[in-house]
């Protein structure tokens, strides 16, 4: 890395702009209700009706309403406002009485609120409807008007009211997936929620990680599980807020135990469907681990070989078994977060090109790759081969874009200049770019 950086110092970069008062953009618009008395009955009914749905004292449910989430000590619901216009959502908590706003989100410029009422607390509300329809008719200043005119509709919430972010990353009904679950939690009683949520997770058999992230008033867990043992969570757990896909890293997948990647691996496989055909992608690299279950049934021991017969043929460094899955999955995560088919219509081969535990001499990288490329063909002649070489040295290179003797092997091999004309089609890894590099380039 080079010494000695220059400090850069930034000038001209200051752009002046008239201040506005944060209050200026927090005007809410609120629809007007022309006969507040009917809307004050229409809410007072949606609300009722909600009641006896949650308490299943109706035999006329709708697919919706059975679809509804029900909590035996309370109800979830889920209050939208008018198109366009904004929805009162703070007014609609009323701590003291239990009565929970759980998330705020907006679909198609309506915004929607999931809140939790206990059993009975319902007419807190109720009452705050009767005040807006008894004051409406006194010709006095309307009580409760921006809540109550903002309301468009109430229904009991479902699970893609608590859903935040896009509906279809929902887990399939029998396939499951890691979601964070936000838990409502008030401040000293994070250890009695957290207990309650994972044993609620050990009752319906869910996977969940032990770690949590505390936020005021909420706090994230993470749990692997499907549409319907999220559904049961929900009626089960009363803190359940809001819940999210869990972004997946790859890094997950290395901290598993050997038993948890098994069952990643067999889910895949169980997956994946293969079109015979014959063509096949030649790696040259380390080797590849053949036994591996993601790899095994689309490697044929006999063409998986060395440059040199004494080496042994399997990877002990792991890049050429990490290349092998590239050729065969592309993104090997997204294949295994994925629950859908997944189509392999080529075979591997492999050619190591790399020594164990030493280095090749880097003149005869050239003649190296010829052989390797000799060896594949010859084992399986009639293949439509497509070679894959990922390895790169920084060492003897010309730095000025020549050839070198490899290079131009490669070049030969391709082109078809060799005995008999026969052209090939390479994949050659451009290599990892240093920055110091770029910087003795003069690019920065």
């Amino acid at each position: 890395m080079a010494d000695n950086k220059r400090l850069l110092f930034l000038s001209n970069t200051k752009e002046s702009l008239e201040y506005a008062s944060p209050s200026s953009f927090a005007n809410k618009i609120y629809p007007k209700r022309e006969n507040p008395s009917a809307h004050a009955d229409f809410i007072t009914r949606k609300m009722l009706e909600c009641r006896i749905q949650s308490t299943h004292q109706t035999q006329a449910l709708t697919q919706e309403q059975v679809a509804a989430i029900h909590y035996k000590d309370g109800m979830y619901l889920e209050f939208s406002g008018a198109q366009n216009y904004d929805l009162a959502t703070k007014s609609l908590e009323h701590f003291a009485s239990g009565i929970r706003l759980l998330n705020v989100k907006k679909e198609e410029n309506i915004t929607k609120a999931t809140v939790y009422v206990p059993n009975g607390k319902e007419k807190v509300f109720l009452n705050k409807v009767e005040a807006y329809a008894q004051s409406s008719l006194t010709g006095d200043k309307i009580k409760n008007d921006n809540l109550i005119s903002s309301i468009e509709n109430i229904r009991l919430a479902i699970l893609e009211s608590f859903w935040i972010g896009d509906i279809d990353s929902i887990p399939k009904e029998d396939i499951s997936a890691w979601c964070e679950v936000w838990l409502r939690c008030d401040t000293g009683a994070i250890d009695g929620v957290v207990s309650n949520f994972f044993e609620w997770c050990k009752s319906f058999e869910i996977l969940f990680k032990t770690d949590k992230i505390v936020f005021p008033e909420r706090l994230v867990v993470i749990v692997y599980a499907n549409q319907l043992q999220l559904k049961k969570l929900i009626s089960a757990c009363e803190y359940i807020a809001e819940i999210r896909r869990a972004p997946e890293i790859a890094t997950f997948f290395d901290e598993l135990t050997f038993s948890e990647q098994k069952e990643w691996c067999d889910d895949l496989v169980y997956r994946t469907d293969f079109t015979d055909s014959n063509t096949t992608v030649c790696v040259l690299d380390t080797g590849i681990n053949k036994e591996h279950p993601l790899i095994e049934p689309y490697t044929d021991s006999q063409y998986v070989q060395a440059v040199d017969a004494s080496w042994n043929i399997l990877d002990k460094n792991g890049h050429g078994t990490a290349m092998a899955g590239v050729a065969l999955y592309r993104n090997l995560q997204e294949s295994l977060e994925s629950s859908e088919k997944i189509q392999i219509s080529h075979k591997l081969e492999s050619i190591k090109i790399l020594p164990d535990n030493s280095a090749n001499t880097p003149q005869l990288y050239g003649a190296i790759t010829k052989q390797a490329v000799a060896l594949a063909e010859i084992a399986n002649p009639r293949a439509n081969r497509v070679i894959c070489m990922a390895v790169t040295s920084d060492v003897y290179n010309t730095n000025d874009g020549s050839p070198t003797s490899w290079s131009a092997a490669v070049d030969s091999l391709i082109s078809g200049d060799e005995e008999g004309g026969q052209k090939r089609l390479f994949f050659v890894s451009a290599g990892n770019v240093d920055t110091s590099e770029l910087q003795d380039m003069g690019f920065y």
